[in-house]
């Protein structure tokens, strides 16, 4: 809000209005997608979704102030984003196959 009237101090005050009010909504908006979306998937990937996410934006970040004008931070994130998706893959695959159906002659081990 402070930052909201001190930019109306110094520009136009409509301009700024409009805009401070769609940047609410498109915060409250977010807020209602990630709500929803956390009931739907498991709080383990939000982490990891979030860390990665991170990530990327830290090393774009830096690598963008290290070489100003370089497409180093932008093919850095794609890089981190493709080994993360990668990674995802592999372990979604690997715990599908951890839940093996047991075959129609294998026998439970008997409690002694």
């Amino acid at each position: 809000m402070l930052a909201t009237i001190t930019l109306a101090a110094d520009n136009d005050w409509v301009g700024v209005w409009i805009g401070s009010t769609i940047g609410m909504v498109a915060a409250d908006a977010l807020a209602i997608v990630g709500a929803v979306l956390g009931r739907h998937l498991p709080e383990r990937f939000i982490q990891l979704a979030a860390a990665t996410l991170f990530l990327v934006f830290g090393v774009m970040l830096l690598l963008d102030g290290l070489f100003p004008g370089s497409p180093a931070g932008p093919i850095a994130a794609g890089v981190i984003l493709a080994v993360a998706a990668a990674a995802g893959g592999v372990h979604y695959v690997r715990s599908r196959r951890s839940v093996a159906v047991p075959t129609e002659g294998a026998r439970e081990p008997l409690d002694s």
